[in-house]
């Protein structure tokens, strides 16, 4: 009757090695039907799920102990099982019913997050207002716009009007308030200490329905989605974490982007202020995370057709960050805000085509207020991670005040090869791109247009946005241009030093070498750059960048530096450029009065392949 056993624990043979206990006859385990086939993993721990929802009944087994009872099983196994709820709901029902043991389980796993929206408020509230509260962790929340009428056959042009962005903004908002409220009278109904920091709150940007059959615009709209009168929002004690992500892996290719599925739907792009005007609103709030990027394939495609659908227009750009500044000026963040990780341009070096002039963001104002509120930000914190375009104001005021860091233990910044003014921080090897002129000044033409124009005309006729996407190649800038990059390092230094609990620090940035298509004469250098390279598989790819570590702690990079050194140790993965003697000074005083001056150097180009740094600074802490 039986063919095989299983085991419950780890889902192998009762027959194999088992990786839990190393021998199957002493784990719990159920015995198979013969006339049931096996064709995978999967299928094992799915069988074993089905097996050991028959109620209350015992389970036969062959194995060395005794017949099991369900009775009987340990916790761990019952939590083993219950962690494999991703299988369809009745065998989840099945489970519940099992026994007070498994129910418990079950909703401990099954509850433990729930995803929010407008429709569903009543669910939640009814779900959790009376001891299963005690199984949430994270509430997602997912705003929606109605599906998008634009059709590139309307003589007025599909491009998204002032009402139209006004409704967005509007129905964003009454959804960020039905959020709040929904949160509050959980919070009253529970009591709120009890629900104090209990909480993770993820958000994701509003999706919504665009056939790009009829409307290619609609896809990558550049104008930001506000949050209006943040004010009236109640203030919330229950969460903890607050991050703003993606919901799911999209792309602009293909033509799915009218699918009843929201994670096909098209995502807005929010204006980055919303994060501090929530985030001020949360007075338990620990962590802030935001992963939302801004970059599609297409904005650098070969295409000019796709690029003209798909760029991210400069004058919403600069002003998302103008708004930021504003907001950190303007509120007050918790005091228990201690981690913040926030990613606005990943793939940033993935797309860029090194070649173009890139916008000033700095303008009207004489310095770069993002930058800037960034570093106030920072004033307070425990971890701070980064990835942006910044300048040296992220680590130094231009006022000269001597800012403090006391708490900060672990600092990781990533900077795009250019500055918030459009200046490049990188060169061609043959000085190709050194000219540090500052960027484009932004005017009404670098909006995204509302009205019909001659250029959206001309692309309807001839694009196929979304099929085949083609980039351009133009990766050359891998050479530091001292002018407008050794203010960045110098500040860094500066800031570094005002850490006195500082433990580990990296500021790095990401480089790519692949120009084959502009510059012809880069192949014998496209091959020298590969014997650098060593065995790294990307040897076109690179980090750059400095690293610090105090005695006792390391940055594992590449077998260079020491497990619990007695002093403090610096990484240069600089290729074959070395700083000044003002710069190096400075950098070496990280640390130096809470440590002492002994310090270790560790040099990638000492190491043999000097520009072998393959994808590790840039991973994070």
């Amino acid at each position: 009757m039986y063919g095989f056993e299983i085991c419950v624990v780890c889902s192998c043979y009762v027959t194999s090695q088992c990786s839990k206990t190393n021998d199957c006859a002493s784990c719990a385990s159920v015995s198979v039907p013969s006339d049931v086939t096996i064709q995978h993993q999967y299928s094992i721990t799915s069988l074993t799920v089905y097996l050991l929802c028959r109620l209350q009944q015992s389970i036969p087994s062959t194995s060395k102990s005794a017949s099991l009872a369900m009775d009987t099983l340990s916790q761990e196994i019952i939590d083993q099982i219950a962690s494999y709820l991703h299988w369809p709901r009745d065998t989840r029902e099945q489970l519940l019913i099992v026994s007070k043991a498994f129910q418990n389980s079950v909703e401990r796993k099954t509850l433990a997050k729930f995803y929010l929206r407008q429709g569903n408020t009543d669910n939640f509230l009814r779900l959790y207002s009376g001891e299963r509260i005690r199984y949430l962790r994270e509430v997602k929340f997912t705003s929606t716009f109605p599906t998008s009428q634009g059709d590139r056959n309307f003589s007025e042009g599909c491009r998204e009007k002032p009402s139209d962005l006004l409704e967005k903004d509007e129905l964003f908002t009454r959804q960020i308030g039905v959020l709040f409220s929904t949160l509050k009278s959980l919070e009253d109904r529970i009591g709120a200490e009890k629900m104090a920091g209990k909480l993770r709150l993820t958000i994701f940007p509003p999706r919504r329905s665009v056939d790009c059959r009829r409307c290619h615009h609609r896809v990558c709209v550049c104008w930001r989605v506000h949050l209006l009168n943040p004010g009236t929002l109640p203030q919330l004690c229950s969460i903890h974490t607050l991050k703003f992500k993606h919901r799911g892996w999209w792309s602009t290719t293909g033509w799915s982007h009218d699918s009843d599925s929201l994670d096909y739907q098209v995502p807005s792009k929010l204006d980055l202020r919303i994060m501090i005007d929530i985030a001020s609103k949360l007075s338990k709030l620990e962590r802030l995370k935001w992963k939302l990027d801004i970059f599609w394939d297409e904005m650098n495609s070969a295409r000019r057709a796709e690029r003209h659908y798909m760029q991210d227009w400069a004058g919403p750009h600069r002003d998302t960050r103008h708004d930021f500044a504003k907001a950190i000026d303007s509120v007050e963040l918790p005091s228990s805000l201690k981690h913040v990780d926030l990613d606005f341009h990943r793939g940033a070096e993935d797309y860029m085509d090194q070649n173009e002039v890139r916008p000033n963001l700095v303008l009207p104002r004489h310095y770069d207020s993002f930058s800037s509120g960034l570093r106030m930000l920072s004033s307070q914190l425990v971890t701070l991670s980064l990835r942006i375009i910044a300048d040296q104001t992220l680590f130094w005021p231009t006022d000269e005040n001597a800012p403090n860091w006391p708490n900060l233990k672990y600092l990781h910044v990533e900077f795009t090869h250019y500055s918030p003014s459009g200046t490049w921080y990188f060169q061609g090897p043959q000085g190709e791109g050194s000219d540090t002129s500052p960027g484009y000044e932004i005017t009404k033409a670098h909006y995204e247009p509302m009205e019909a124009n001659s250029t959206d005309n001309e692309y309807d006729t001839k694009t196929r946005v979304g099929r085949y996407v083609t980039h351009t190649d133009t990766q050359f800038r891998i050479v530091p241009i001292e002018r407008t990059l050794n203010p960045l390092l110098i500040s860094f230094a500066r800031a570094a030093a005002c850490m006195p609990s500082l433990r580990k620090a990296v500021l790095c940035t990401c480089l790519e070498f692949n120009p084959r298509d502009i510059y012809d004469y880069y192949n014998d250098f496209l091959e020298e750059i590969e014997q650098k390279g060593g065995t790294n598989g990307d040897c076109n790819l690179m980090d750059w960048g400095i690293a610090y570590a105090k005695p006792g702690e390391n940055i594992p990079i590449k077998g260079m530096g020491h497990t619990n050194c007695a002093s403090r140790q610096f990484w240069w993965m600089t290729q074959d450029w070395r700083p000044d003697t003002t710069l190096c000074t400075l950098i070496h005083k990280i640390g130096a009065q809470q440590h002492g001056k002994e310090a270790i150097d560790h040099w990638a180009s000492d190491q043999g392949h000097p520009w072998d740094t393959g994808r590790t600074l840039t991973r994070g802490l």
